[in-house]
Parts: C-alpha cells; structure tokens; sequence
C-alpha cells in the first residue's frame, strides 16, 4: 500500500497500524511482565462520564456504571475510582484467536485478588484465576469485574460485563433482600427458578438462577415462544448464551466457539444472575454473579474486529529481506 493511500484510511485504523510498527511482535499474544497492568494512581478520580443517558423506557443494562457502548478509557476510570478492586490488568484477545500483532485491549479484569506465587499458579486442581493464561494469576478475591471489548486501540467499546461478589461470613446479604435489589434495578426477571425449567440451563446446585433478556436494547422483551419446538430451543440458547460467572472461554457459548450452536443473531441484550445461598443456610447469600450482555452486537463486532485486525496486520507486517 502507498503512502499517497494511507492518508484516506480511518483515523482509528493509522493509529492501529502506527502502535503495531512501534510495538514488538510475540508468539504469546498477552506477553507478559507490567506492560498489562493499569495504575490506579494514575486516573483522576471522580471519573468523568461523558455517555448519554439512558431513555425512559430503555432497560437498564449496567453493572455497577459500567455498561455495553462505554469506551475503554471510561470503564477504567470507574473501575479504578471505586476504589475496592486495585488490581486492573488488561489482555489483548478474549473470542478472537489472533490479533495479528496489533496491540489490542479485548479483556479488561478490576479484582481485589492476590497475586499467586508460581507453584500455587501451576496446582491442580486450580486455586488461581487467570482467564486461561491471558491475566496475572490470583486468588482470594471477593471482588471482580471483567469487561469484554472490540474495536482497534483507542476505539474499543464495551459489550459485555462480568461481576463476581463474595460475602464475608457474618456479612451474609438477606436473601429475599438481595432479590428485591436486583429487581428494583432490573425489573422482575423475565425468567426465574420458579415454572422455567425447560429454558434454565449452566446452572450451579443450590443457586437461584434470574434472567432478563430484550430482543434489543431499546427495551423490546425476548417473550417465551410457545408450540415451536425449534423456536423454544433457539430462545433457550439465546437466554443460556452468557454464564453469570467468568470462565474465559466458556463464559459464551457462540458459534465463535461452538460451531453446532443454535445461536441466532437476534438474542440482543442478556442479564443473568446467579444467587449462591451460603451452606446450610438458603436464607443468606454467600456469592453473587451478575453479567450484561449485548449479544448480537458482540458476535457483529467480534467479526468486523477480526476483519479489521487482519487488515492492520496486513499493512504492518515485516517484508522478509530477500
């Protein structure tokens, strides 16, 4: 590509390909040591948003602030400012396999962790987090966020979102509390423990599994289909897509993953969550996971993002010296 080119590419993709020329290449797409870590000391705090309000009757679709549309440097800024997770670290890729060299952020995680050593980091079975080797590996967090990402450095915008909240004991939330809170929040969930069965799956033993989902984020509700067998299983898929819990790889099930799914692009916006009762004691919560999801936009973006990467990659690759 010539120079006299390149001046009519986007803004978005010369910065991409300026940051792939400076920055080294690694067969290890996360490489390793500080360079994922983010300070923070050094964001100015109270963040300020500059998104748009959500209409009156949009639902709403955060998870403490942080919701799909947000760019990067704005979930940073919240997640540093609350001031309960000082661990943020960031890792190129989440869905995609490769970025082609370019230096992106698809995965961010604000935790309370603790670092492990390197013989805790390699037990079996695992007592460390590490987003299947993309992050620093923890432990012993009780706080944890994680925000999924698409778009080429300094365009990234958020599609999903991840909270993991453990109690402490004697601190235990009231269960029939917690419920009213998150409907407060929410709305009534859509889907419940209670004459869903068929449509409820990836649920842990003794949890009380919620679900809101909208054909869109305008607020358009995903209603149960009835009679249509095929119908009922792909709404089952759509509802069942995100975990309410962070597992990396499985924290999605896409055709990006699993090509026989019976995803469908239209499953639009997802909120799950999965209340875990404290042991022997259902009237007290010990553990709480929350995700928002816009899943068509995420599985859209997710193709154009690797579109663009290859792209990038392309344009930036070394020529080999014959």
């Amino acid at each position: 590509m010539t120079s006299g080119k390149l001046e009519h590419l986007p803004r978005c993709f010369l910065t991409a390909l300026t940051m792939l020329l400076l920055s080294a290449c690694s067969d290890n797409p996360r490489g390793a040591g500080s360079d994922f870590l983010i300070s923070p000391a050094d964001i100015s705090c109270p963040p300020k948003l500059a998104s748009p309000e959500l209409g009156p009757n949009v639902p709403v679709q955060d998870i403490v602030g942080i919701r799909p549309g947000m760019n990067f440097d704005q979930v940073v800024a919240i997640l540093a400012c609350r001031g309960d997770v000082p661990h943020i670290e960031y890792a190129p890729l989440f869905n995609l396999a490769e970025n082609f060299g370019v230096p992106t952020r698809q995965l961010l995680r604000a935790s309370d962790g603790v670092p492990c050593t390197q013989a805790e980091a390699q037990r079996s079975p695992a007592i460390c987090e590490d987003a299947a080797g993309r992050l620093t590996p923890l432990k012993d967090f009780t706080q944890e966020l994680v925000v999924v990402f698409t778009g080429l450095p300094g365009e990234e915008r958020a599609h999903a979102v991840w909270r993991h909240q453990s109690f402490a004991e004697g601190d235990y939330p009231v269960t029939n509390d917690l419920l009213a809170s998150l409907a407060e929040k929410y709305g009534a969930p859509h889907l419940d423990r209670s004459g869903h069965h068929f449509y409820i799956a990836k649920i842990r033993a003794g949890s009380l599994p919620l679900y809101w989902n909208y054909r869109h984020p305008s607020g358009a509700v995903s209603n149960r289909p009835t009679g249509d067998m095929r119908a009922m299983e792909s709404y089952r898929n759509c509802i069942n897509g995100p975990t309410p819990w962070f597992g990396t790889r499985k924290s999605w099930n896409t055709p990006l993953f699993n090509p026989q799914s019976e995803w469908r692009s239209g499953c639009g916006l997802t909120i799950r969550g999965e209340v875990v009762p404290a042991a022997g004691n259902p009237n007290r919560v010990r553990e709480l996971n929350m995700v928002v999801m816009n899943q068509t936009t995420l599985f859209r973006e997710s193709q154009a993002f690797e579109a663009q990467l290859r792209e990038v990659g392309h344009v930036g690759g070394a020529r080999p010296d014959l």
